[in-house]
């Protein structure tokens, strides 16, 4: 086969599956590191679930809900609308609980919690995102 032959081109241009897969030589799928859910309680209210992953902080899990002071706020700058909420977070390595408050976004429908600097997508594509984000 000549060096520059169409077929040695579309040889090194396929992946051969490479698509959720570190390489070609080992065929595991790569570990998900978080994930992120949302859904109603028997009393019709909106919560949140997440969890992460990472060599720093072990296990993290995340329980976010409305509370008694829950209340709409607007942004005047940008014109978006967000409810106060409450969140669990525990630290399986540790034990710790800390309760903090989060941000939920009407537009984008994410739960900032601005304490940890992080966030929580249930709309991300594989299972949801609860990771950190940066501005």
């Amino acid at each position: 086969m000549a060096q520059n032959s169409p077929e040695m081109q579309n040889a090194r241009n396929n992946n051969y599956g490479q698509g959720n897969f570190q390489n070609q030589y080992n065929q595991r799928p790569v570990k998900k590191h978080s994930g992120a859910s949302k859904g109603t309680d028997k009393n019709g209210k909106q919560y949140f679930r997440g969890w992460n992953y990472s060599a720093a902080r072990g296990m993290v899990t995340v329980f976010v809900s409305a509370y008694a002071k829950s209340g709409e706020h607007t942004s005047a700058k940008s014109n978006v609308t967000y409810t106060n909420l409450l969140a669990k977070v525990e630290y399986k390595n540790s034990g710790v609980v800390r309760l903090m408050g989060a941000l939920l976004s009407h537009t984008t429908n994410r739960v900032t919690i601005p304490e940890l600097g992080m966030v929580l997508n249930p709309g991300a594509p594989n299972g949801g995102y609860f990771g950190k984000f940066s501005k």
